[in-house]
């Protein structure tokens, strides 16, 4: 004998993210011994589900070597303005080329 499930219907909303590359601008040179210089900006964005845990964000190279670099930080903007404004990790080093932010 079948038995039914009856009750509220609840809809699950698909959890997704969503990143974009963005422009860090053309003013950006670095050169031997630079210290604060942007290497990548990007937009992260929750799909329907609106809340998405990111646990992890592991960053390659498409050329040159993120090895010659040191103590990259991760940022974040916290209140939509265009500018970061609060370091979610920092301190970390390219280990086989690339650079791994796991403390988030």
């Amino acid at each position: 004998m079948a038995s039914q499930i009856s009750g509220n219907a609840q809809r699950i909303a698909d959890a997704s993210l969503t990143v974009a590359v963005k422009s860090t601008g053309v003013t950006d040179t670095a050169v031997k011994n630079s210290k604060n210089v942007n290497l990548l900006r990007f937009e992260a964005r929750a799909g329907e589900a609106k809340d998405v845990l990111f646990t992890k964000a592991i960053f390659n190279s498409g050329s040159g070597s993120l090895n010659n670099g040191q103590n990259y930080t991760l940022w974040v903007d916290t209140d939509s303005d265009g500018k970061v404004d609060t370091i979610l990790e920092k301190g970390q080093s390219a280990q086989n080329a690339k650079v791994t932010f796991n403390q988030l």
